[in-house]
Parts: structure tokens; sequence; C-alpha cells
């Protein structure tokens, strides 16, 4: 994650010869990609995987999606994202005597998609603007046998750096509340995730 900030500091251009609009005006429609680091808290069920000998832990895995914004009057903006995820799924066995970990064992990874919708608005001084979006959306969450299609909220504070006359380098952190309903691969009637994300978007 720190080599995702190097590189975004290394994109930013000297934002004096940045040419743009104001932060609150209309801007062109943004189409880009971004990539980040994502890290959920749940646990896993029990009918997906037998926690009988030690403990299941799911960890962070790396997330990458494609997002268009599009201005819908002055500060306003609306934004269409989807993204992919891997969370490691980790076994560890403990010493009964002392709790040390005696093992730790991969049993592979959640692999998690989201499609959704955001709606929020941009403010700042020009050129360096921060925004902030909300919406929701459909999250498809896989482990072994089971699939999990829920519908979840997501919230999106973040800033944009221009790259250049087209170029836009937003770097935003996002949280997300999946609605799992107790079903397998989660136990439990929610499961969270965050993510620091760097992206980039070009300005037609």
């Amino acid at each position: 994650m720190k080599r995702l900030l190097v590189l975004a500091l290394v994109l930013i251009p000297s934002v004096a010869s940045a040419q743009g609009v104001g932060c609150s005006s209309p801007d062109r429609p943004l189409v880009g990609f971004a990539i980040g680091r994502s890290s959920p808290y749940f646990d896993v069920s029990s009918e997906t995987i037998d926690p009988a000998g030690g403990s299941v832990l799911v960890g962070g895995g790396w997330q990458v999606g494609g997002r268009a914004d599009l201005s819908i009057g002055g500060p306003f903006r609306v934004r269409v994202e989807g993204s992919s995820a891997w969370w490691e799924v980790e076994r560890r066995t403990y010493d009964p005597t002392n709790g040390q970990v005696l093992s730790e064992t991969s049993e592979g990874h959640v692999s998690v998609r989201q499609i959704g919708a955001q709606i929020g608005f941009r403010g700042g001084r020009a050129p360096v603007c921060w925004y902030v979006l909300a919406g929701g959306g459909l999250y498809s969450l896989s482990f072994r046998d089971d699939t999990s299609r829920q519908p979840g909220v997501a919230i999106t504070p973040g800033m944009e750096f221009p790259t250049g006359p087209r170029g836009r380098l937003q770097v935003e952190v996002q949280l997300h509340i999946i609605n799992t309903k107790d079903q397998p691969p989660v136990h439990g009637s929610s499961a969270l995730a965050t993510a620091l994300v760097v992206g980039w978007a070009y300005r037609f």
C-alpha cells in the first residue's frame, strides 16, 4: 500500500500548471480504473469450513475495479463502479498449553465482486479537490462451494488531483457494509470491508 501512495505522489504534476474547472463546477465525464488493498471484517460460516482444531481467519487482499464519474449539476456527481477483491482465508492451530500458534495454513480465498452506484458532491480549492460519495449495490461473495449475493451500502471519501489536462488521480477510502443475512460463506447478519484505493481516470 505504501508503494501505491508513493506512485500517487510521483504521478501528481505541478498543480500550478494544471488546467481544469473549479471543484464545485460541473465537469466532463471521467472513466478510469482503480487498484488498492481491501480488508474484511467477518467470520466464515461453519457450514462452509469446519473450524475444529483451530481458528479460521479472513485477511485482506488486492482489489481492482473500473469506474465512471458523471457530473449532474454544480458540485454533484454520480459514480458507477464495478470491482473485484480476493480475501485470504487462513487456518491457525494453537498449543493447548500456552496458546502459541503452532501452524498457519492457507484455506484459499473469498472471491468478492461488487457493482453499484453512488451519488455525492465535490468541493475544495482547484486544482486539488475532495469528494464524498454514498450509495449501494449488489455484492457476490464466493468461497469453496458457497456463493452469496446480497445488497450492501458504500461510503467513499476521497481526494482528486490533476495529472495533466485530461487525467485525474483519485485517492480514496471505501467503506462497504454488506447485508449477508447469515448466509454461507459468511457467519452473521452483515460483513464489513474497508479499502484504500488509488485510481486514475480520463476526462473526456
